[in-house]
Parts: C-alpha cells; structure tokens; sequence
C-alpha cells in the first residue's frame, strides 16, 4: 500500500463479510479497498494491463477490484451463475449505484453463495436486472463537506427483489445515510392510500483514521 498510495492519509481497509472493515497492507488483485486522501489528486501506477480477471467473493457483501477498461456490468458473469444480488456500487462522497466499472476504483457487490465473478473485457452482454429510480420520490442529502445521499420512496409495479433496495455495509465515522435495514430505496405498497412512516439512520461526520 504505502509503493503505491504514498500521499494516502489512511491505512487501506478491505472488506470481510465475517469480519467487516479490515486493515491490510499488501494489495491484491481483483480486491477493492478504501483509502482517503486530504484532496483531489492523480495517483500514477505501472505494471501490466490486464483486460480478463476472475475475481473470488464470499456469500454477502464484496468490494471488488476491476480489470484496466471500464466494463459494463451487463458483461460481468459469475459461477455458479446468478449469484449477485445486489446492484454494484461505488463511492463519490456516499454510496452511488453503478453500471460501468471504472479502472483504479473500488465497488461494493453482494452474491447469494461462495463463488467466482468473470469479468472479461470482450464479453457479450446479458440482460441486467435493475431498478428504475426514475419513478421514484427522491430525498438527497448534503453535509459541509459534500458528503452526499439519494434515497428514494414511493409506489411502484416494478418487481423488486429487496437486496437491490439495500446499501453496502457503512464504514465507521464515514458520512452515510440509509432507511431503516440497510435500505437506500422504500417502496411503499401499491394498494396502500394512508400516510406511511419511515426511519431513516443518520450519521454525518469525518472519517477518523489512524
């Protein structure tokens, strides 16, 4: 970590799904970490190109490395197959759904079991089952430091499974919003006329490290 983020201002944390937000030192391949900087600034790596890589994710929440193009999830299968549950997510300043995977970051994805995702830089693309948020209510919220979230709510005929409803796992003092479990987007039943309540978990604040 320190040959190749010298200006991090952080340790590097990956995620466990037994052990949440874990240090580690040597990075690898194919694994998504998080790192903070005091500001924007360009981060030069070398090394070889890589368009092809099978990635090992564990049943639950991933964050994952990608291949040196972006890639469109549409391409990104898995085996066993249809193990993702969830949508793919990245950071900007909060937690952002995703359909294109951008070399050098990081993103969040949940699978159903044990198992492998391809991504390979020429592959056909397969249908991607996705929310469309556009029908939806939003509510965004901003903090002083630009630290930002889009939640959504309202009635919808989408078929929607409740892991693609639900936000990755928050790392401790980072700025994040959610609905009650987990949940970035509340759909309200569709046969339901009265006013409905909803929690929402709040936590606003500067990302402590060590």
């Amino acid at each position: 970590k320190d040959n190749l983020f010298q200006t991090s201002v952080s340790q590097a944390y990956k995620y466990d799904p037994n052990q949440g937000y874990v240090v580690e030192n040597i990075l690898k391949k194919g694994v998504g970490y998080w790192l903070k900087f005091n500001g924007n600034q360009n981060v030069n790596i070398t090394g070889n190109i890589f368009n092809n890589l099978t990635i090992n994710v564990t049943q639950g929440w991933n964050m994952i490395g990608t291949i040196s193009e972006q890639i469109d999830i549409s391409k990104i299968t898995s085996n066993p197959s249809n193990i993702v549950l969830s949508n793919y997510f990245g950071y900007d300043n909060g937690y952002q759904t995703v359909t294109t995977l951008l070399p050098s970051k990081g993103y969040w994805v949940k699978v159903s079991q044990d198992g492998e995702l391809i991504l390979q830089s020429n592959a056909e693309q397969n249908p991607e089952e996705s929310i469309n948020l556009n029908e939806f209510n939003i509510i965004k919220i901003k903090d002083d430091s630009n630290g930002y979230q889009e939640l959504y709510f309202g009635k919808t005929k989408q078929n929607i499974k409740e892991d693609k409803t639900k936000l990755p796992p928050k790392l401790s003092n980072t700025f994040d919003v959610r609905f009650e479990k987990d949940k970035f987007t509340q759909i309200i039943p569709e046969n339901s006329n009265s006013l409905l309540e909803y929690n929402s978990l709040i936590s606003l604040s500067t990302w402590k490290h060590k």
